[in-house]
């Protein structure tokens, strides 16, 4: 009952009476995997990252091989920049979770900040086919492509994604220019630095030399 309320309550924003009932929930069976996991999610809403790890991690003990549990504590551990141990839990969640795109996605995130390009943009392309037209999701995996240097088809889903936002996005500029550099697009690359720092200046700061 009480972890239904918590789902209930986050749904409807009120984030702190989610966090209460999720914790009544774990007061009265302290073994519910469920419970737990629940518990910690709403925590990871609240900001409580801390205490969320420990809360995922008792869930852990008590179901190793649980999926929501592993994508709960990796997502924390990710936003403490513990990216190994994020990557490790992760990896585990989007094995179990093949087909789920949110799973796939911060599993995705963990491999760009590890490092394991391929393993990102595997993750990132079953985000983009299920979520065709999300955009962040579309530079994100440009992103991985260009970390495995795949640069010509990191520079191909940039332009799917400056089609769908419109050409809006400072961001797409700037990995426009990376790709459109390491190409050897150099004249090309420049503009698109250009087109970036007119939209989120420090992206390209670094690159105007070009």
């Amino acid at each position: 009952m009480f972890v239904e309320l918590a789902r209930a309550r986050a749904q409807a924003g009120k984030s702190d009476a989610a966090v209460t009932a999720a914790r009544r929930a774990t007061e009265l069976d302290g073994k519910s995997v469920e419970a737990l996991t629940v518990l910690g999610q709403m925590l990871l809403g609240i900001g409580a990252t801390e205490e969320a790890v420990k809360t995922f991690e008792r869930a852990l003990v008590l179901d190793p091989a649980n999926a929501d549990a592993l994508s709960g504590l990796g997502k924390a551990l990710l936003h403490l920049d513990r990216g190994k141990e994020a990557l490790e839990r992760l990896r585990l969640a989007a094995k179990a979770r093949p087909e789920d795109a949110d799973t796939q996605r911060s599993f995705g995130e963990a491999c760009l900040a590890a490092g394991a390009f391929e393993e990102g943009v595997q993750a990132f392309a079953v985000v983009v086919r299920l979520h065709p037209s999300d955009v962040g999701a579309q530079l994100l995996y440009a992103e991985a492509l260009l970390g495995a240097d795949k640069w010509r088809e990191s520079l191909e889903q940039i332009e799917l994604a400056e089609r769908s936002a419109a050409g809006r996005t400072g961001r797409a500029a700037y990995l426009r220019g990376r790709a459109l550099e390491n190409l050897g697009r150099i004249e090309d690359a420049a503009l698109a630095y250009r087109a970036a720092t007119t939209k989120e200046p420090k992206l390209a700061e670094a690159h105007l030399q070009l």
